[in-house]
Parts: C-alpha cells; sequence; structure tokens
C-alpha cells in the first residue's frame, strides 16, 4: 500500500484499503472496481494493475489472530483520518473563502503605514 502514495491518508488509498485490508481480500478485488474509484477520484498517475498488483504481494507471516486485530486498529485509524480529512477541507474553503475579500480591500501605501506609526 505504500507504494501507491506518498500521502497514505489520501480518501482514495483509506477507501481502496477499506475494500482490501488483506492480500486474501485484495484477491476478490475486480479491476473494474479499482478503475471506477480510481476514475471517481481523478487518479491516473496510477493504474488499476498497478494497485491490484500491489496489494496482492505476498502477506508476511505473523501470529494467528494478528491480521484481524491489525485489521480492526486500521479500521479505526481510517475512521479517525477521515475525519482529520474533511476538517482539514472545510478549513481550507473557509479560509479561501475569507483571501478574495482580503485581497480586495483597499491598503495604505507604505508610507501611510510607516508615518502612523509615529
Amino acid at each position: 500500500m505504500f507504494g501507491l502514495s506518498d500521502d497514505i491518508a489520501a480518501d482514495w488509498l483509506l477507501d481502496i484499503w477499506t475494500m482490501a485490508p488483506t492480500p486474501a481480500k485484495s484477491k476478490q478485488l475486480r479491476k473494474t472496481s479499482v478503475e471506477q474509484l480510481l476514475k471517481r477520484n481523478r487518479i491516473r498517475r496510477i493504474d488499476a494493475e498497478t494497485v491490484l498488483r500491489t496489494l496482492r504481494q505476498p502477506a508476511i507471516k505473523v501470529a494467528e489472530g494478528v491480521t484481524e486485530a491489525a485489521t480492526i486498529h486500521i479500521r479505526s485509524l481510517i475512521t479517525r483520518l477521515r475525519v482529520v480529512n474533511r476538517e482539514l477541507r472545510d478549513a481550507t474553503h473557509n479560509l479561501m473563502s475569507y483571501v478574495p475579500g482580503w485581497m480586495r480591500r483597499p491598503r495604505r501605501p507604505p508610507s501611510m503605514v510607516a508615518n502612523s506609526m509615529i
């Protein structure tokens, strides 16, 4: 998963992980499903085959129950990351709504600002 994007909290990557949290689940994932997800998120630098090849890499050997526990933990992290992503988008949108008004305000010439401080 880490080879797909530098931003491991990107919404599209979280969606991919939700669809296929383990290499075993990724074997059930269809190429068309991945293509639709990439298209919906406007991802063009990676194709569906690359995503599937990355997801289907051999799993590391772990003790019984570790995969399930890690999957549950990561699912809870994804829920929190989605909240953070939404809050960042909202904050950016709100900030951008203030910038145009701020930039249209008349500004005093620098000399008036300097004189007003004296």
